[in-house]
């Protein structure tokens, strides 16, 4: 391919790549993205946002908007296929988009930055004295018994004394937590 068509067709990709966020109606949230998590594996629902420097330039060629990893593991960024992002870390989520950039030929060393903006892969169940019972979605990197009881609805007037914490997956659990009036 000659340079003044590849050329073209960068900046064609890279107007693309400016517009796309646009055409999908994504918004970026005005809150801040929250603590990173170092050793994260990203799932399903979790929101990315990509940032790509090309070429060793110092300002971004382009910022995506926040991306939702879909049911598949999946994210779709303009000019690229989609690319498989669940069950990596961050890290590894960097170099596969950096990968599918390189091959697409659009972009000279790309460097790409991933910051996790909403971690909802991961969930945990609520149950027994509180107002709405069932499986709730962790939308902070970290969260304590008492933010799992708010998202529940906080507890009935009927409930006890005591919550039992419970992990699974290897994790010791957690000694019973005593409730305070």
């Amino acid at each position: 391919m000659d340079t003044k068509l590849r050329t073209g067709i960068r900046i064609l990709g890279l107007v693309c790549l400016m517009l796309a966020p646009l055409a999908a109606e994504q918004t970026v949230p005005a809150v801040p993205p929250p603590k990173q998590v170092p050793g994260y594996i990203i799932g399903a629902n979790d929101v990315l946002r990509v940032t790509v420097f090309s070429g060793g330039n110092s300002q971004p060629d382009f910022r995506l908007t926040d991306y939702t990893v879909q049911t598949d593991g999946s994210i779709a960024l303009p000019l690229i296929k989609p690319i498989k992002v669940a069950g990596l870390s961050v890290s590894e989520a960097n170099a596969a988009i950096k990968k599918a950039l390189l091959e697409s030929e659009q972009f000279e060393e790309p460097t790409v930055d991933i910051t996790m903006m909403l971690y909802r892969s991961s969930s945990l169940k609520v149950q027994g004295a509180v107002r709405n019972p069932g499986n709730i979605d962790m939308t902070a990197d970290r969260m304590n018994v008492g933010d799992a009881l708010n998202k529940a609805g906080g507890l009935q007037p009927s409930a006890g004394q005591q919550i039992k914490v419970l992990r699974f997956g290897g994790r010791a659990p957690e000694p019973d937590v005593r409730v305070e009036n």
